[in-house]
């Protein structure tokens, strides 16, 4: 149940979430229209958004595995060309277009990648 519920949220969600109730409702009715069950009403969603998300100003980002393997790998690329340190302001402005289109739009997230 809990990789259908990241699945709900990397789908309907990539511009970041509250954990909070209103959004809570939203997740509960995504979940209900994709999978057409619910997500029992015990469970703590909004806990588990907390422990399995990053948050950046107030919101929480759900970045899928694919994005998290981009973003290792452009990484890589600049490790083995011989550099020992990343500076993340300009990893992302060297990379801002494809950061920007796996929802990241901040040097600041890289950290918690």
């Amino acid at each position: 149940m809990e990789k259908k519920i990241i699945d709900v949220l990397e789908e309907n969600f990539s511009n970041g979430i509250y954990a909070d109730y209103i959004t809570e409702k939203k997740i509960r009715t995504a979940y209900k229209e994709k999978y057409h069950e619910e997500i029992p009403a015990e469970f703590d969603l909004q806990n588990f958004i907390r422990e399995n998300a990053f948050a950046y100003e107030g919101k929480y980002y759900f970045v899928d595995a694919a994005a998290k393997s981009k973003v290792v790998n452009l990484a890589n690329e600049l490790l083995t060309a011989g550099n020992s340190i990343i500076y993340y302001e300009q990893f992302y402005e060297q990379h801002s277009q494809t950061f920007e289109d796996l929802n990241i739009f901040s040097s600041e997230l890289l950290p918690s990648q």
